[in-house]
């Protein structure tokens, strides 16, 4: 996939995603397969429904 093909809304909300995955990966112990936070599951399902609602659009 292209960068320059996407959207920049999309690509603020990818960058945005991923610096909350880093900094609760880093800061606050967010794990895949362990305890899940209320709080990590809660981002997580707004950054996928970021994801096909870009997806979806053609952006």
């Amino acid at each position: 996939m292209n960068p320059k093909s996407q959207s920049k809304p999309a690509q603020l909300v990818g960058l945005l995603v991923a610096a909350v995955a880093v900094v609760g990966y880093l800061g606050f112990g967010w794990r895949f397969g362990g305890e899940s936070s209320p709080v990590a599951v809660g981002l997580a399902l707004v950054g996928v429904a970021a994801a096909v609602y870009f997806t979806i659009r053609g952006e």
